[in-house]
């Protein structure tokens, strides 16, 4: 498979920096593939639908015609480095810079489809052996900083070494990616998309009110039914049996709090009375709430785990 590596040819068309700005919020889709490296801040990033969290030291593989967003963090949002390449020599090797580089054009690549298929790049190929995945976490994040930032200022300078230049600094990294310095342990990566995350996310802050299934799926931005199905499939549950589930957690985690009754503890978690409660907990459990309870703290008594 080395082969394959050393037949690579790389081609960096654009070089530039990723500042505190946001993106639109919908997909983007590009003609070449882009490597973004983030080098403060924090944020997230969409590929295919699924969220990964991206932080100081991420680099992010986008590929020709991979749905992507971008999400920045208010709080602390990211800084990044980014290029713009082809891995192999192609006739058409500057085209793509025409539309990246014209405003009007630019805008179209989030229509949801690429008008000029013919010039999309395939995907690199280097071998399950030395493939690089969409998300890398390196160790050694001064070193890649150091070799993304040579990359932009030889780009800066568009004098007629500045390719060779770049070139260098981006063979460095994929030494060093291939030379121990990326973290051996398989990267983090959300498991559910960002619709589903959002969705989620409502359900963990509000479970304590009476919420329904419509105010639910309307976090997931795309019709109640759609966002509906898309839970089902990621999580394997309804969302209202999700929604119950996670208050039957939360509510098993205050029966250890002796001095709370089980209608207080109903009420706290969301549920609009201790007797639906009651007849819930009893169908999806077998045991009543009061029973559920001596079980879970018994269990913990003995040094086992409450559920």
């Amino acid at each position: 498979m080395l082969d394959k590596i050393f037949s690579l040819s790389p081609y960096i068309r654009l070089a530039g920096m990723q500042g505190s700005d946001d993106w639109p919020h919908r997909d983007r889709l590009i003609y070449d593939h882009q490597i973004l490296y983030v080098i403060q801040g924090s944020g997230y990033i969409v590929l295919d639908g699924v969220q990964h969290n991206i932080s100081a030291g991420t680099m992010v593989i986008i590929r020709p015609n991979q749905p992507h967003r971008y999400i920045r963090d208010k709080a602390n949002p990211c800084e990044s480095f980014w290029i713009h390449l082809d891995w192999e020599n192609r006739p058409d090797y500057d085209w793509p810079s025409a539309i990246y580089e014209n405003k009007s054009s630019y805008w179209r690549l989030y229509d949801g489809v690429l008008h000029y298929p013919e010039h999309i790049r395939p995907d690199i190929d280097l071998g399950e052996r030395y493939e690089l995945p969409d998300i890398i976490r390196v160790q050694d994040k001064e070193y890649f900083r150091e070799q993304f930032q040579k990359i932009y200022e030889a780009y800066l300078t568009l004098d007629d070494t500045w390719h060779l230049r770049a070139n260098a600094a981006f063979y460095n990294i994929l030494y060093a990616l291939y030379n121990d310095k990326v973290q051996d342990q398989p990267v983090a990566v959300d498991k559910y998309s960002y619709q589903v995350s959002k969705m989620i996310d409502f359900i963990k802050n509000n479970y304590q009110r009476e919420i329904n299934v419509i105010e639910i799926a309307e976090q997931g931005i795309y019709s109640a039914d759609y966002a509906s199905k898309i839970f089902k499939e990621q999580t394997h549950k309804s969302v209202s049996d999700y929604l119950f589930d996670y208050r039957l957690e939360k509510a098993k985690q205050l029966f250890f709090n002796l001095e709370l009754s089980i209608a207080d503890i109903a009420y706290m978690c969301g549920f609009n009375s201790d007797t639906y409660f009651s007849s819930a907990v009893k169908k999806k459990t077998g045991y009543s709430p009061t029973e559920l309870r001596k079980i879970v703290l018994k269990n913990v008594n003995q040094g086992g785990h409450y559920d």
